[in-house]
Protein backbone atom coordinates (compact mmCIF):
# COMPACT_ATOMS: atom_id res chain seq x y z
CA UNK A 1 0.00 0.00 0.00
CA UNK A 2 2.98 2.35 -0.02
CA UNK A 3 5.51 2.98 -2.81
CA UNK A 4 8.40 5.42 -2.70
CA UNK A 5 11.45 6.06 -4.83
CA UNK A 6 13.34 8.40 -7.06
CA UNK A 7 12.35 9.29 -10.63
CA UNK A 8 15.11 10.18 -13.11
CA UNK A 9 14.63 11.95 -16.46
CA UNK A 10 16.87 11.75 -19.52
CA UNK A 11 18.11 15.22 -18.63
CA UNK A 12 19.61 13.87 -15.37
CA UNK A 13 16.93 15.59 -13.33
CA UNK A 14 15.60 13.61 -10.41
CA UNK A 15 12.56 13.87 -8.18
CA UNK A 16 11.48 11.87 -5.18
CA UNK A 17 7.97 10.42 -5.15
CA UNK A 18 5.70 8.60 -2.74
CA UNK A 19 2.42 6.82 -3.48
CA UNK A 20 0.03 5.77 -0.74
CA UNK A 21 -3.10 3.68 -1.05
CA UNK A 22 -6.18 5.85 -0.55
CA UNK A 23 -8.02 3.49 1.76
CA UNK A 24 -10.95 5.86 2.08
CA UNK A 25 -11.68 5.42 -1.66
CA UNK A 26 -10.70 1.78 -2.18
CA UNK A 27 -12.75 0.68 0.83
CA UNK A 28 -15.87 2.07 -0.87
CA UNK A 29 -15.72 -0.36 -3.81
CA UNK A 30 -15.35 -4.06 -4.34
CA UNK A 31 -14.68 -6.00 -7.52
CA UNK A 32 -17.03 -8.89 -8.21
CA UNK A 33 -16.11 -11.48 -10.85
CA UNK A 34 -16.73 -15.03 -12.03
CA UNK A 35 -14.61 -17.31 -14.19
CA UNK A 36 -15.39 -20.68 -15.68
CA UNK A 37 -13.79 -23.08 -18.13
CA UNK A 38 -15.13 -26.35 -19.52
CA UNK A 39 -13.37 -28.71 -21.93
CA UNK A 40 -15.58 -30.81 -24.20
CA UNK A 41 -13.31 -33.88 -24.20
CA UNK A 42 -10.75 -35.25 -21.75
CA UNK A 43 -7.36 -36.50 -22.91
CA UNK A 44 -7.33 -34.36 -26.08
CA UNK A 45 -4.38 -32.01 -26.58
CA UNK A 46 -6.47 -29.04 -27.82
CA UNK A 47 -10.08 -29.82 -26.93
CA UNK A 48 -12.97 -27.49 -27.77
CA UNK A 49 -13.29 -25.30 -24.68
CA UNK A 50 -15.81 -22.84 -23.29
CA UNK A 51 -14.26 -19.97 -21.28
CA UNK A 52 -16.35 -17.38 -19.48
CA UNK A 53 -15.16 -14.30 -17.56
CA UNK A 54 -17.39 -11.57 -16.17
CA UNK A 55 -16.48 -8.88 -13.67
CA UNK A 56 -17.60 -5.51 -12.47
CA UNK A 57 -16.74 -2.85 -9.96
CA UNK A 58 -19.51 -2.59 -7.35
CA UNK A 59 -19.92 0.33 -4.91
CA UNK A 60 -20.25 -0.49 -1.22
CA UNK A 61 -23.01 1.04 0.92
CA UNK A 62 -20.44 3.51 2.33
CA UNK A 63 -19.93 5.16 -1.08
CA UNK A 64 -21.88 8.43 -1.23
CA UNK A 65 -23.32 7.76 -4.69
CA UNK A 66 -23.71 3.97 -4.36
CA UNK A 67 -27.41 3.87 -5.28
CA UNK A 68 -26.95 5.94 -8.45
CA UNK A 69 -23.85 4.04 -9.57
CA UNK A 70 -25.41 0.62 -8.93
CA UNK A 71 -28.43 1.57 -11.03
CA UNK A 72 -26.16 2.60 -13.91
CA UNK A 73 -24.13 -0.63 -13.74
CA UNK A 74 -27.29 -2.76 -13.62
CA UNK A 75 -28.83 -0.81 -16.50
CA UNK A 76 -25.77 -1.11 -18.72
CA UNK A 77 -25.44 -4.84 -18.03
CA UNK A 78 -29.20 -5.31 -18.52
CA UNK A 79 -29.58 -6.79 -15.06
CA UNK A 80 -32.81 -6.33 -13.06
CA UNK A 81 -32.80 -3.01 -11.18
CA UNK A 82 -33.97 -4.83 -8.05
CA UNK A 83 -30.63 -6.64 -7.55
CA UNK A 84 -28.75 -5.73 -4.38
CA UNK A 85 -25.64 -7.66 -5.48
CA UNK A 86 -24.48 -8.93 -8.87
CA UNK A 87 -22.42 -12.04 -8.10
CA UNK A 88 -25.39 -14.41 -8.28
CA UNK A 89 -26.48 -13.11 -11.67
CA UNK A 90 -22.94 -13.42 -13.00
CA UNK A 91 -22.84 -17.05 -11.86
CA UNK A 92 -26.11 -17.67 -13.70
CA UNK A 93 -24.62 -16.13 -16.85
CA UNK A 94 -21.53 -18.35 -16.58
CA UNK A 95 -23.60 -21.52 -16.09
CA UNK A 96 -25.89 -20.63 -19.00
CA UNK A 97 -22.91 -19.98 -21.29
CA UNK A 98 -21.27 -23.32 -20.50
CA UNK A 99 -24.60 -25.18 -20.69
CA UNK A 100 -25.25 -23.70 -24.16
CA UNK A 101 -21.74 -24.69 -25.27
CA UNK A 102 -22.26 -28.29 -24.17
CA UNK A 103 -25.72 -28.45 -25.73
CA UNK A 104 -24.52 -26.99 -29.04
CA UNK A 105 -21.68 -29.54 -29.28
CA UNK A 106 -23.42 -32.58 -27.79
CA UNK A 107 -23.31 -34.48 -31.11
CA UNK A 108 -19.72 -33.55 -31.94
CA UNK A 109 -17.55 -36.63 -32.40
CA UNK A 110 -14.25 -36.72 -30.52
CA UNK A 111 -12.16 -36.89 -33.73
CA UNK A 112 -14.07 -33.93 -35.25
CA UNK A 113 -13.06 -31.61 -32.42
CA UNK A 114 -9.35 -32.42 -32.38
CA UNK A 115 -8.23 -28.93 -33.50
CA UNK A 116 -10.20 -27.34 -30.65
CA UNK A 117 -10.34 -23.78 -31.96
CA UNK A 118 -13.13 -24.25 -34.48
CA UNK A 119 -15.59 -25.30 -31.80
CA UNK A 120 -14.29 -23.31 -28.83
CA UNK A 121 -16.23 -20.38 -27.39
CA UNK A 122 -15.09 -17.51 -25.17
CA UNK A 123 -16.90 -14.58 -23.58
CA UNK A 124 -15.50 -11.69 -21.51
CA UNK A 125 -17.40 -8.79 -19.96
CA UNK A 126 -15.26 -6.58 -17.71
CA UNK A 127 -16.40 -3.29 -16.15
CA UNK A 128 -13.96 -1.09 -14.24
CA UNK A 129 -13.51 2.55 -13.26
CA UNK A 130 -11.46 4.44 -15.88
CA UNK A 131 -11.60 7.82 -14.14
CA UNK A 132 -13.05 9.20 -10.94
CA UNK A 133 -13.18 12.45 -9.01
CA UNK A 134 -15.74 14.09 -6.71
CA UNK A 135 -17.89 15.22 -9.67
CA UNK A 136 -17.46 12.61 -12.38
CA UNK A 137 -16.97 8.88 -12.66
CA UNK A 138 -16.21 7.11 -15.95
CA UNK A 139 -16.97 3.41 -16.27
CA UNK A 140 -15.06 1.34 -18.82
CA UNK A 141 -16.72 -1.82 -20.15
CA UNK A 142 -14.64 -4.20 -22.25
CA UNK A 143 -16.51 -6.88 -24.20
CA UNK A 144 -14.85 -9.77 -26.03
CA UNK A 145 -16.41 -12.71 -27.82
CA UNK A 146 -14.95 -15.64 -29.73
CA UNK A 147 -17.40 -17.84 -31.60
CA UNK A 148 -15.02 -19.71 -33.90
CA UNK A 149 -12.90 -18.61 -36.84
CA UNK A 150 -9.55 -16.84 -36.98
CA UNK A 151 -10.07 -14.49 -34.04
CA UNK A 152 -12.63 -12.99 -31.71
CA UNK A 153 -14.12 -9.53 -31.78
CA UNK A 154 -14.00 -6.95 -29.03
CA UNK A 155 -14.67 -3.36 -28.07
CA UNK A 156 -14.59 -0.99 -25.12
CA UNK A 157 -17.32 1.48 -24.26
CA UNK A 158 -17.14 4.33 -21.76
CA UNK A 159 -20.01 5.65 -19.67
CA UNK A 160 -19.46 9.14 -18.26
CA UNK A 161 -21.54 9.89 -15.17
CA UNK A 162 -22.29 13.22 -13.52
CA UNK A 163 -22.35 12.40 -9.80
CA UNK A 164 -23.87 15.73 -8.74
CA UNK A 165 -26.62 15.74 -11.36
CA UNK A 166 -27.12 11.95 -11.07
CA UNK A 167 -27.15 11.57 -14.86
CA UNK A 168 -25.25 10.16 -17.82
CA UNK A 169 -23.10 12.78 -19.58
CA UNK A 170 -23.88 12.76 -23.30
CA UNK A 171 -22.14 14.39 -26.25
CA UNK A 172 -24.60 17.29 -26.43
CA UNK A 173 -23.90 18.03 -22.75
CA UNK A 174 -20.27 18.75 -23.70
CA UNK A 175 -20.48 20.20 -27.23
CA UNK A 176 -22.88 22.64 -28.85
CA UNK A 177 -24.88 21.52 -31.91
CA UNK A 178 -22.48 23.61 -34.03
CA UNK A 179 -19.52 21.80 -32.44
CA UNK A 180 -21.10 18.38 -33.03
CA UNK A 181 -21.66 19.23 -36.73
CA UNK A 182 -17.93 20.06 -37.07
CA UNK A 183 -16.79 16.92 -35.27
CA UNK A 184 -16.83 14.47 -38.25
CA UNK A 185 -14.51 16.69 -40.31
CA UNK A 186 -12.13 17.13 -37.37
CA UNK A 187 -12.08 13.37 -36.77
CA UNK A 188 -11.37 12.69 -40.44
CA UNK A 189 -8.64 15.34 -40.56
CA UNK A 190 -6.85 13.85 -37.57
CA UNK A 191 -7.36 10.28 -38.79
CA UNK A 192 -5.65 11.22 -42.07
CA UNK A 193 -2.76 12.87 -40.20
CA UNK A 194 -2.26 9.91 -37.87
CA UNK A 195 -2.43 7.32 -40.67
CA UNK A 196 -0.70 9.24 -43.49
CA UNK A 197 -3.78 9.28 -45.72
CA UNK A 198 -3.66 12.00 -48.39
CA UNK A 199 -6.50 14.60 -48.36
CA UNK A 200 -8.05 13.37 -51.63
CA UNK A 201 -7.41 9.67 -51.04
CA UNK A 202 -10.49 7.55 -50.24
Amino acid sequence: GNYAGEWTADTNKTAEFQLKDNASVSAQFEYVFVYGKKELFEGVKYPPTATYTEGSVWPMDEYEHSSFLRKQILKDKRFPQSLQSIGGRMLENKKAFIKDFLETNKDLARDEGMDGWSYSREEQDIMTIAYMDKNIIVLSRMLYSYTGGAHGYYGTQYICLDLNGQSVIKLNDVLTSQGISKLPRLLEKNYRLQNNVEPKQS
